[in-house]
């Protein structure tokens, strides 16, 4: 338990940037380019988690252009993709996670000081290494008639294609222990309660179900 509490997470992370139900791939050759407009949802932007995956012997290389919505540049720098495979003995079990399933890994990209409201993220495959890198991208959900305000997709759309997102994740904040952000949790927890649910049933009932849950990790531990 003290190990988790103790790995590093960042403060907050975007809500809505992902849509698991349209995901698919999207490949960049050498020279490609693909410019995403992206909303800051917080003060404090640290960085863009950019899942990727790419077999190739040597890393892959794209340019990373931030600018703001002015088109002032906020930074510039060179990104390496390293291969994404890896033998399942070295992970037998995995997270689990979507990533996992489409062999992807994530690349950070330090978002600078400065940027705020909305950024513009460019991306040009720069290097000339045989094989395709591939990136990730859903489909922008149309609105329709009646459709409650809060179920509409207000996602920004890449400049290249304009019916599609690229997938990524913001974080916010500089990476801090994970007990500190116990209060986010609750708040979270809290925001997606129905309202019927008053503060602090449901953090009560998720703490029980933590501590049964390590209640009976402990038993198993125990010698019969």
């Amino acid at each position: 338990m003290a190990p988790i509490l103790l790995t590093p997470v960042s403060a907050d992370r975007g809500r809505n940037e992902i849509d698991l139900l349209s995901i698919h791939d999207l490949p960049l050759t050498s020279g490609a380019v693909v410019t995403q407009p992206v909303e800051l949802q917080n003060p404090d932007p640290y960085q863009i988690d950019l899942p990727y995956r790419w077999e190739g012997q040597h890393p892959a290389r794209l340019q990373v252009a931030i600018s703001g919505s002015d088109g002032a540049l906020l930074s510039e720098e060179m990104a390496a993709f390293n291969n994404t495979t890896s033998p399942d003995w070295l992970e037998p079990a995995g997270d689990g996670s979507v990533w996992q399933h489409l062999g992807a890994k994530i690349q950070p990209l330090r978002v600078p000081p400065g940027a705020a409201n909305e950024i513009i993220l460019r991306l040009t495959r720069v290097d000339r290494e045989p094989g395709t890198l591939v990136l990730f991208a859903s489909n922008k959900m149309p609105a329709t008639a009646g459709q409650p305000a809060f179920s509409i997709d207000s996602r920004l759309t890449m400049v290249e294609r304009p019916a599609e997102v690229l997938e990524f994740e913001s974080e916010y904040g500089k990476p801090r222990p994970a007990w500190q952000k116990v209060p986010t949790y609750f708040s979270r927890l809290q925001s997606l309660a129905p309202p019927w649910l008053p503060f602090p049933v449901p953090e009560l009932l998720l703490l029980l179900v933590v501590a049964t849950g390590l209640g009976l990790y402990i038993l198993t531990l125990r010698p019969i």
